[in-house]
């Protein structure tokens, strides 16, 4: 849990969310959090907590992240690879993008996920019937 959901939060006068829309002045919880308001410091402080999780576990064990929209999980697909840098660029896949604007390539990384028992992954997808996967077919273990 990040700050701003444990105790709420409210923008700062003239504060722009992560799409450079003014945030309206209220308080905002978490269930508004990239729904009603999109923080990308927000989306960072899990991509860091997540990364951090994932150091101490194993950072290439199968992992599924649900995110609220499209564009949330292509803010995350992006945020975790920026701290994952050493993984990236040995492993280009180990963060990948599976939702239904991925068509074929999604299904893709879903199918090879599902069936690879071996697989390392991370995973992000939607909480809409739609999913957005990071994923790395690692060695076998």
């Amino acid at each position: 849990m990040t700050e701003w959901d444990a105790a709420g939060w409210r923008p700062s006068k003239g504060e722009l969310d992560r799409y450079g829309r003014e945030i309206p002045d209220e308080e905002y919880e978490t269930k508004d959090f990239d729904r009603a308001v999109a923080l990308r410091a927000r989306t960072e402080t899990i991509a860091r907590h997540l990364t951090d999780f994932l150091r101490k576990a194993d950072r290439f064990g199968k992992t599924i992240v649900f995110c609220v929209d499209q564009e949330h999980a292509d803010e995350m697909r992006r945020a975790i690879p920026n701290l994952n840098t050493d993984l990236v660029r040995e492993h280009p896949d180990y963060v990948c993008r599976v939702t239904a604007e991925e068509g074929e390539i999604g299904r893709g990384h879903m199918e090879k996920y599902t069936r690879d028992a071996y697989a390392t992954t991370l995973h992000i997808a939607n909480q809409i019937p739609v999913f957005c996967e990071v994923r790395y077919p690692g060695p076998k273990r």
